[in-house]
């Protein structure tokens, strides 16, 4: 709605690649200080303030964006397809301070 955007959070790792299973509670810190998210949706007035975005829109939905940690409104609800509690947040238009190139392949430090 208005001018915030929805974006999914990647989904946390429940163990390295060598085997040692990470505490949910070192996933959820994580998972909070987040700084990259896929954006699903955008309303409809994002981007639209010519003031804030003389250029108009430069992110679109599907873009992999980089925000600050700890912004916006976090919460979780159940994935349609598998069932699952994944992660989303809600994020002003003005939020998001980059976008990822395509195929690239990024986290959080």
């Amino acid at each position: 709605v208005g001018h915030f955007m929805l974006i999914a959070l990647p989904t946390m790792a429940e163990q390295t690649a060598g085997g040692i299973i990470i505490p949910h509670g070192v996933n959820e810190r994580e998972r909070a200080a987040s700084v990259v998210g896929t954006v699903l949706a955008m309303g409809p007035s994002c981007y639209k303030d010519i003031k804030r975005f003389p250029d108009g829109a430069w992110c679109k939905t599907g873009d992999k964006v980089l925000f600050s940690r700890y912004q916006g409104m976090r919460f979780k609800s159940k994935d349609i397809e598998s069932g699952e509690m994944v992660e989303y947040r809600m994020l002003a238009d003005d939020g998001i301070v980059g976008t990822a190139p395509d195929g690239a392949d990024v986290g959080g430090l």
